[in-house]
């Protein structure tokens, strides 16, 4: 990777800009861009901005200002430690990318990729970090050293017969 004048990392491969905004300049632009979103309530930057204060911070990476992924996340000291974590008034908080529809699969999955490798770039320090999040490669954050806990949830179609469905669990068995 390489950087322009402005500390803006510029991907190498295709040359486009990935911008990143953190801190108050991230606040700002997402204030600014959530119009064009169609983001869940729990994404609400005023909302979050008055419940936490200054202790909430984001990352976001932006390319032709069209935001591309963000992050939202708590930094709060515990005794001697900094810690990161996901604000409580949320759902499932954490790393958020914007599909983009226009393109295909395998590019929407390489743009996930590089910003979360930018966004990882760009935590500040910290001691331990702990999102929930629905994160479909976790490489990058193996190779920024992260040993990670994975626990599954499990979606059930309950449109079809919801009898035919409880006969076929059983409590012994993964279904």
């Amino acid at each position: 990777m390489i950087f322009n004048h402005n500390n803006n990392i510029i991907s190498k491969k295709n040359m486009s800009n990935l911008i990143v905004k953190k801190g108050k300049e991230g606040l700002l632009f997402m204030l600014e861009k959530k119009k064009d979103l169609d983001l869940p309530y729990y994404f609400d930057v005023d909302l979050l901005i008055n419940c936490y204060g200054k202790s909430i911070d984001i990352i976001v990476i932006s390319e032709n200002e069209k935001i591309l992924s963000f992050f939202f996340y708590l930094k709060e000291k515990r005794f001697f430690f900094e810690v990161i974590t996901q604000p409580k008034i949320t759902q499932i908080f954490g790393l958020h990318h914007i599909y983009n529809h226009d393109l295909d699969e395998r590019k929407n999955f390489e743009i996930q990729f590089k910003s979360t490798r930018l966004i990882l770039d760009n935590l500040s320090k910290f001691d331990y970090f702990s999102i929930n999040t629905n994160i479909q490669n976790n490489l990058p954050f193996q190779w920024h050293g992260f040993k990670e806990e994975v626990k599954y949830n499990y979606l059930l179609n309950l449109k079809p017969d919801l009898e035919l469905l409880f006969n076929n669990l059983d409590g012994s068995v993964r279904n």
